[in-house]
C-alpha cells in the first residue's frame, strides 16, 4: 500500500508546477521511503536462514543504489514530455 501512495505522489510531482507543493509531496515521499530503506534489512534478517543473511543483506544493498542510479540516468535521457505522455498523465 505505501508503495502504492508513492507511485501516485511520484507521478503528481511529473505535472506539478508549484513549488510549494513539490516541496511538501517531495517530504511526504522521502519520511516513507526512508523507512523502507531502515527496516527492510531488519526484515531481511528475520526471514533468510542465518547462513544466508550476509548474501541477502548484501544483494539488498547492492541493489538499491543502482536501482536509484537507474533511475536517475533513465531522466537524463528521456524528454519529460515522453515520460508525461507514457504515464498517460494528460
Amino acid at each position: 500500500m505505501i508503495g502504492c501512495l508513492l507511485v501516485i505522489m511520484f507521478q503528481s510531482l511529473m505535472v506539478i508546477r508549484n513549488i510549494t507543493l513539490i516541496i511538501i509531496l517531495r517530504l511526504l515521499t522521502g519520511i516513507p521511503s526512508s523507512i523502507l530503506v531502515s527496516t527492510i534489512p531488519s526484515y531481511i534478517a528475520e526471514i533468510v536462514p542465518k547462513n544466508k543473511i550476509g548474501v541477502f543483506a548484501g544483494i539488498y544493498h547492492i541493489f538499491l543504489p543502482l536501482g536509484v542510479t537507474f533511475g536517475l540516468y533513465l531522466g537524463i535521457f528521456l524528454p519529460e514530455t515522453q515520460l508525461i505522455d507514457e504515464a498517460g498523465l494528460e
